[in-house]
C-alpha cells in the first residue's frame, strides 16, 4: 500500500501555514519539535507530548489523511478520531473528524438510527400445563 503522506509537500506547505506558526509560538500543551523522518532527510514538526512522535498536518492534507484511515473500515466517529489522534496532530482534530464522519455516505447508509422494541403480549391464564404452546418462526428478509 503506498504511503498517503507526501512529506516533501508537507514541508513546502508549512512555511505558509499560519496555524503551525501560532502553535509554535503558543504550544497549548503540545511539545512541537523538528524531527528528521526515518529513511529521509526531511524534518517535520512533531508533537512529542505522547509516547509517539505525531507529525503536524497542514490544513490541505487533513481530509486526505482522514479519508485514508476512515475509509479502511468506517469505524465511526470516536474510533476514527482516536485512530487519527494517535498518529497525527492538528488544531480541532476532534471537530474535523466528527464533521467528516457525519458526512460519510457509507456510514450514513449503515447507521442504525433506532432499535424497535416489540411490546410484550398478554396471554390468558391457562389452567393446565402445556394447554397452550407459543412458537416463534424466524423469517429471513
Amino acid at each position: 500500500m503506498p504511503n498517503p503522506i507526501n512529506y516533501e509537500k508537507i514541508v513546502q506547505s508549512r512555511e505558509s501555514d499560519l496555524q503551525l506558526q501560532n502553535l509554535i509560538s503558543n504550544p497549548q500543551g503540545l511539545q512541537l519539535k523538528k524531527i528528521v523522518m526515518p529513511n529521509s532527510d526531511i524534518s517535520l514538526f512533531c508533537d512529542l507530548s505522547t509516547r509517539t512522535a505525531r507529525p503536524y498536518i497542514p490544513k490541505e492534507y487533513r481530509q486526505r489523511i482522514f479519508s485514508q484511515l476512515h475509509n479502511m473500515s468506517h469505524p465511526g466517529i470516536r474510533a476514527t478520531t482516536n485512530l487519527i489522534r494517535s498518529r497525527f496532530v492538528w488544531p480541532y482534530i476532534g471537530k474535523d473528524c466528527s464533521t467528516w464522519s457525519k458526512y460519510c455516505i457509507p456510514c450514513q447508509k449503515t447507521k442504525v438510527s433506532r432499535h424497535t422494541k416489540t411490546p410484550l403480549g398478554s396471554f390468558p391464564d391457562q389452567t393446565r400445563r402445556f394447554d397452550h404452546v407459543h412458537r416463534t418462526f424466524p423469517t429471513i428478509s
